[in-house]
């Protein structure tokens, strides 16, 4: 058998949703383009429930992860927050720690 576990981390700040596996593709998919109209097309979401997303990650975490400048020619602009780095970085390293943990639980189990 070749056993494998997945686990679905969400991470809560007191009793607040803070990060989760949704809003970090989305904070990635801004990192990368730039634009949270085009991060919420890559991961086909609709613009409003993008922002939905970001505004209750934004409530756990008690300060802003996406920097918003308007439209204009060009379409407006996002970018991350140092906090949204950081948070990005320690929900990755979290769930490659828990991986590692449940698959050897599992196999300890399965096997």
């Amino acid at each position: 058998m070749d056993i494998r576990a997945e686990v679905k981390v969400v991470i809560k700040n007191g009793s607040r949703f803070l990060m989760g596996p949704g809003v970090f593709a989305l904070l990635r998919a801004i990192d990368e383009k730039a634009s949270v109209s085009e991060a919420a097309r890559s991961l086909d979401l609709s613009y409003s429930k993008a922002w939905k997303m970001i505004r209750e990650s934004e409530e756990g975490a008690g300060e802003s992860l996406v920097i918003r400048s308007t439209g204009g020619k060009g379409g407006g602009q996002a970018a991350l927050t140092e906090v949204a780095h950081r948070l990005l970085s320690s929900y990755a390293a979290v769930c490659e720690d828990l991986k590692i943990s449940a698959e050897k639980t599992a196999k300890k189990y399965f096997n």
